[in-house]
């Protein structure tokens, strides 16, 4: 005999339903999107910062003067390049509760140390060690572009001499190269504190993620940084007090650009 029975309510697989759900926050392959997307990122940040602004300006100001006050420590000074992945995790853990509809709280500074503490700091150190290396390379560059040139300047040479000319058309070229070589460096930084405390990432594979996500949307991420400007410089003309809402606004941004690039959460 069969056993269906028309009355019967159909039954549900529960676990199957919230798996799906879930699936949505699941690292993906990283989205090429289109250059709209970055103002939507923008409106995003805006969005959640307004569900909790009070917890949002606290978080901030309390991040602002841990990092100052430990900036004017000059032996420990360095730390803070440590220490900001912790906090910028925790404060995308407190954005992706805000999103999911959970209560953002001030604990969620802090988070990052109790919850992936030590991928955070060795990406911070990573940080660290790649800006100092850059830094050497920008001065091993640079004395070899222009130290000809700043020797003939010093030693009081007045003819015109092919090397000192060439430094001169080099530093042209120059200027390009570092604002570029520093755009790319931090493309491979912005996003790797999401991706660590967010989809349990090791350091260095959220760099390698964070700069690929990244170099498959230039023109979005490039559009996104100059809306940003212009809308930090609105933010100071009131004696600076708008800086209260867009740091918060642009770390929500940040939040709603690794969402639409790394998951198939709804669209923002």
């Amino acid at each position: 005999m069969s056993s269906d029975n028309p009355y019967q309510p159909p039954a549900t697989n529960v676990d199957v339903v919230e798996a799906v759900s879930d699936d949505v926050w699941a690292l993906v392959e990283p989205r090429k999107l289109t250059a709209g997307r970055s103002w939507a990122w923008i409106a995003e940040g805006f969005r959640l910062f307004a569900r909790s602004p009070g917890i949002w300006i606290v978080n901030m100001i309390l991040f602002f003067i841990i990092t100052i006050f430990i900036a004017l420590i000059p032996v420990i000074s360095i730390v803070n390049y440590i220490l900001q992945p912790i906090f910028i995790g925790g404060l995308m853990r407190g954005t992706h509760t805000i999103d999911t509809n959970g209560e953002y709280e001030v604990n969620h500074l802090f988070c990052g140390f109790k919850e992936k503490g030590s991928n955070l700091a060795v990406l911070g150190a990573l940080q660290l060690g790649i800006m100092i290396l850059y830094a050497i390379v920008i001065v091993i560059v640079m004395f070899a572009l222009f130290g000809s040139a700043i020797f003939l300047s010093e030693s009081g040479v007045d003819q015109p001499d092919p090397n000192a000319m060439f430094a001169g058309a080099a530093f042209i070229i120059f200027i390009p190269f570092l604002i570029i070589t520093i755009l790319l460096l931090s493309l491979a930084f912005w996003l790797s504190p999401p991706l660590v405390i967010l989809h349990d990432q090791e350091a260095f594979a959220s760099i390698k993620l964070s700069f690929s996500g990244s170099m498959r949307n230039l023109l979005p991420i490039i559009l996104f940084g100059i809306m940003l400007m212009v809308f930090f410089i609105i933010a100071l003309i009131p004696f600076g007090l708008g800086l209260f809402v867009m740091w918060p606004v642009a770390m929500a941004a940040i939040y709603a650009a690794w969402k639409d690039i790394f998951t198939n959460a709804n669209p923002v």
